[in-house]
Formats: C-alpha cells, structure tokens, sequence
C-alpha cells in the first residue's frame, strides 16, 4: 500500500486524480479501478508493487511494430483497471484483487531487468498499469536510470497531470481506441475525449502505436472506423494502427471477428493511414515496406521479425526507430 499524492479533498471526501472519472470516495471507499481507497487522510494504492505477472516478450507481442523491431521487453502486470469491457481478454487479473501476486518494490524490478543483456526494455502492460501510476512512474524512472527503453500499452483513461509526470520516462506508447464514439466508451466505462487527449499528447512526446479492438456486435461499423483514420491521420499519419480480432471472452459471447470485415478496414484504413496491420489472425501478413517506395524493411512470422532496414536503401524514408 502507498500514500497517492493524486488527490484532493472535498468537504471530508477524498477525490482521487488519478483518472477522468475523479472518483469520490468516503472514508473506506474504493474507486471504480477497485485498487484506489479512501482513508481518514489520504487515498491509497492497494496493488502498490503487486506483481501478477512477469514474462520476457518480444516487443512486437504489445504489439508496438515500429520501435527498436526485433527487440524483447520484460513485460510486468499488476491488477485493476478503470474500465469496464465486457469483452476483456485479462479479466483475470484486471477485475479482481483475488489474483496471485508478489509484491516487489521498483528497485526490485529494475534489479530483475539487469539480469537480462542491456538491450532488453521495459513494458506495463497486462492490465490497466496506470491504476498504480505511482508504481509506473518510480520503475520507469529507474528503469530509465539504468540506461533501458519503456514501453506502457495502456488503455489511455488517465488525468493529464499522471500522464505529465509519467511522459519523460516512456520512449513508446500502444494506447487503445476501442470506439470513435462516447456512447460506446459510456458502456465501457470509460471517456473518450479523454482517450483522444491521451494519444494526441503521448504522440507529442514518444512513438505511440494505436490498437483497436474490432468486437463483433460493438464496434463493427465501418463508417465509425473511417472517423477514427481520418483523425489519426491528422496526427501526422505516421502513428501505426493495429485492428486487431476480437475472441469470445469474459462477459462477451459474439462470434468472433470477420476476418473478411478486418481486411475491408485494412484497406480502407490503408487509404489514410501509412502503417496498418491486422492482428490475432493466424497467416495473415504483417510485413512493413517502405510508404514511399516499396522496399521490403521487415518480415514478421507472428512475433518474430526478420529486419532488414531501419530507414529504406532505396529512398532514405526513416521506417523504423532504433
């Protein structure tokens, strides 16, 4: 447990600033996150330094396809988060607290990090890792330190000034967009322009990477979709997306994905965008080649990657950042 400096006090209240939702909570109470309770004088993070989960993925996995390709990320989980998808793929441990955990303070993390050869990064991910913003901030700062690259993959429903004290830390960012609607993200629990703000902030900053769950029944629609292209886009076009198919899980029981209804967003989604690819379909390629030109830069067999070029031989396009 730790003492959260994110909060204010109202009338006897704690609010915690942590997220959009600013949840206000009575002594004892637990934010939406469910890892976020009040106290007498103060609000505190219950999943301070819970570890749920450790593994040693390639980079491509979060997926993050454009920064340092072919490299591995100690990937770490906690628990909680602070939406509500019925279609969760890691509800097991981002809705509950009953999930096994050790507890591991950042200096303990950054330790194990060493352990692996120094070209070998950092990832939150798993569940929503800014729910314990104050366990993020401290590992990546260390993490940093010792002269390694950070990865968070979060679902961007965070306040403004978390994600200010967590930017100079991070080098790349896979944020979801799960609609290009706020009555969906309404369902979700979740706020969209928040999301939106998160990603063109982040995309100010670092490399971010975009991830859309296509859902059948949800967010199936292809004329949503071409908003959410057109916008990315204007971001400078240059942010790469990954439509990736949804599988019945947790509360959510639809068919899974159209494989035919992720290639017509693909190619649509081609037609504004320089770097799209279609994720958790088995044999489907998700090779890059030059925007300009052509060129062949990196082969990919599901999360390996073959590199050839950072930036193309042919044109001098800059494809990928080292």
């Amino acid at each position: 447990m730790l003492i959260s400096d994110y909060f204010m006090e109202v009338d006897g209240d704690k609010i915690c600033t942590v997220c959009p939702h600013q949840c206000r909570l009575s002594v004892g109470k637990v934010g939406r996150c469910g890892v976020r309770k009040a106290t007498d004088e103060a609000i505190v993070c219950l999943n301070y330094g819970h570890i749920t989960a450790v593994a040693l993925d390639p980079i491509e996995k979060k997926p993050i396809f454009h920064y340092k390709p072919g490299t591995s990320v100690l990937s770490i989980g906690s628990m909680g988060c602070n939406m509500n998808c019925p279609f969760c793929q890691n509800y097991h441990i981002a809705k509950t607290l009953s999930a096994d955990y050790t507890v591991h303070s950042p200096e303990d993390m950054v330790r194990l990090l060493q352990s692996y050869p120094k070209e070998i990064g950092l990832a939150f991910t798993y569940n929503e890792p800014l729910v314990s913003i104050e366990f993020v901030i401290e590992t990546a700062r260390l993490a940093k330190e010792a002269g390694r690259f950070v990865v968070v993959v979060t679902n961007g429903m965070v306040s403004e000034t978390c994600l200010m004290d967590l930017i100079p830390y991070v080098d790349a960012w896979n944020i979801d967009l799960k609609s290009y609607s706020s009555s969906d993200y309404d369902q979700l629990g979740g706020e969209f322009e928040a999301v939106k703000s998160t990603i063109e902030l982040c995309s100010r900053h670092a490399h971010v990477e975009v991830t859309s769950l296509i859902v059948t029944g949800f967010n199936d629609h292809l004329k949503e979709w071409e908003s959410v292209f057109s916008w990315l886009k204007g971001l400078g076009g240059m942010i790469p997306l990954h439509l990736s198919r949804y599988y019945p899980s947790y509360h959510y029981h639809e068919k899974e994905t159209d494989v035919e209804l992720l290639k017509e967003l693909y190619r649509l989604a081609k037609t504004y965008l320089d770097y799209v690819y279609i994720g958790n379909v088995f044999g489907i390629s998700n090779d890059t080649y030059c925007k300009k030109c052509g060129v062949l830069m990196a082969e990919r067999d599901i999360y390996q990657t073959k590199l050839y070029h950072y930036a193309c031989p042919s044109c001098g396009e800059k494809v990928f950042i080292e």
